[in-house]
């Protein structure tokens, strides 16, 4: 039930934004942003209970971790969160708080990235919640801290500044290697929306991958290059994706032919990366389903991400078309079903507030 609670909680702190939005022009468009003070109260919540917490996830392993693996400069360097680790350590930092420097930190990215460039903030703070991205604060952290910058690279692609985006990747694929992925996807996501051009690009990448996944020598050869291999022992063992999950990540794809009218009338060129993004997870979210969940399955977050944008985007878009409201309806309708059976059986505990797993049973 905590989790329920949680997500109540992001969404009262979120509605004033509705309320005093900053208004904007963004390549001649009338639009617009969430004010930075209404961005952070929004994320308190998360920071203060994701930031917290213990015992939840993969937690009990990166608290292991800390405590019993003396980390030298040399030996830690070579990546992002065992260099975070050693500096803390030194400093004689209690692992929770640790934890929640790290989890502030990409708290801290995302706030960035939505005041930036979302054009609603409570629907960014509702697919961020209903869709589970905010869980990746707790499970999976190294991973979420390069999606987090991934996530403000993303004008750098529509703005085609290869540079700045090379060096953000470098620094993103400092803390996991898998952000690598995102490099290529600099030279595939940026021609005109719905071009055959596009749609041959990102079908090619989508298919590359696939065949990476399927075909043993080749993966083993991938995750050796791209120092993945801890993977790989338990790849095999594992089962496709959900079914569910492909489900949700279709959604988008299927929206956005509904305003396929509108969104060429605006020609957003951010916005037109985002989407091509959002074809990509679809297709890789898809793909997963036939091959490892956990491994290709892992992939596709740092396209989805893009959603806090793309979401906000639509359903602020002006049009005259009655079904806006049916579709935001459903929208709201989808993800919380998928909220309540992704988490309704998930237990929470911290320690440091002193809260415990069963707190909050039905």
């Amino acid at each position: 039930m905590f989790y329920f609670l949680l997500f109540f909680m992001v969404i009262m702190c979120a509605i004033p934004s509705v309320f005093s939005p900053r208004h904007v022009l963004v390549e001649g468009r009338e639009t617009t942003r969430p004010k930075l003070s209404l961005v952070i109260i929004a994320f308190l919540p998360l920071i203060v209970f994701i930031g917290f917490r213990a015992y939840i996830a993969d937690t009990p392993a990166y608290v292991n971790t800390y405590l019993n693996n003396n980390y030298g400069f040399v030996n830690s360097i070579s990546n992002g969160y065992d260099f975070y680790v050693m500096i803390m350590k030194s400093l004689n930092v209690d692992v929770y708080w640790a934890l929640f420097v790290f989890c502030l930190t990409s708290c801290l990215l995302l706030i960035r990235g939505i005041y930036k460039n979302s054009d609603s903030l409570i629907i960014s703070m509702y697919y961020l919640m209903g869709s589970g991205i905010f869980f990746w604060l707790a499970n999976g952290i190294r991973q979420f801290m390069a999606v987090c910058i991934v996530f403000n690279l993303l004008p750098l692609i529509s703005e085609r500044k290869i540079l700045p985006y090379l060096i953000g990747i470098l620094i993103a694929t400092w803390f996991h290697k898998s952000a690598i992925i995102m490099l290529p996807v600099f030279f595939l996501v940026n021609d005109k929306l719905f071009s055959f051009e596009m749609i041959v690009k990102v079908l090619g990448f989508i298919l590359v991958l696939f065949l990476i996944f399927i075909i043993t020598p080749i993966r083993d050869i991938f995750l050796e290059v791209f120092a993945l291999s801890d993977y790989a022992n338990s790849i095999d063992n594992t089962a496709g994706g959900s079914i569910f999950r492909v489900l949700i990540a279709l959604l988008p794809t299927f929206m956005i032919g509904f305003f396929k009218e509108e969104i060429d009338r605006d020609n957003d060129k951010l916005i037109s990366v985002c989407i091509n993004l959002s074809f990509m997870s679809a297709g890789l979210y898809l793909l997963s389903v036939f091959t490892s969940g956990i491994y290709l399955g892992r992939i596709p977050i740092y396209m989805s991400i893009s959603e806090l944008i793309l979401f906000p985007y639509l359903f602020k878009l002006k049009t005259k078309k009655d079904w806006k409201y049916v579709l935001l309806l459903s929208f709201i309708i989808i993800y919380a079903v998928f909220f309540t059976f992704t988490f309704l059986q998930t237990e929470y505990a911290s320690i440091v507030l002193g809260i415990h797993g069963d707190t909050f049973r039905w």
